[in-house]
């Protein structure tokens, strides 16, 4: 994104009054806030993304209930302090 604001100094203006201005112009252009806005935004996944995911989830789950069949894993409650 470019930045079209401009501001020339005027021969009895104060730099103080300049920056007033410019910092006006830059509110009234918007595109600073447009640029912030989009700095932590997260883009959504894309469908194939999902859908493999999901792909992914379904095997983990298939393999971990086989593996919980062949007794490879045990069910352990976890109550009191863990060590």
């Amino acid at each position: 994104m470019s930045l079209n604001v401009s501001i020339n100094k005027n021969q009895s203006e104060s730099p103080s009054s300049v920056l007033r201005r410019f910092t006006k112009k830059m509110q009234e252009w918007g595109g600073l806030n447009k640029s912030r806005s989009k700095r932590y935004a997260e883009r959504s996944l894309s469908y194939y993304k999902m859908k493999k995911e999901a792909l992914k989830k379904i095997k983990n789950n298939e393999t971990r209930l086989a593996d919980i069949k062949m007794g490879k894993y045990f069910n352990q409650p976890t109550t009191g302090k863990k060590k």
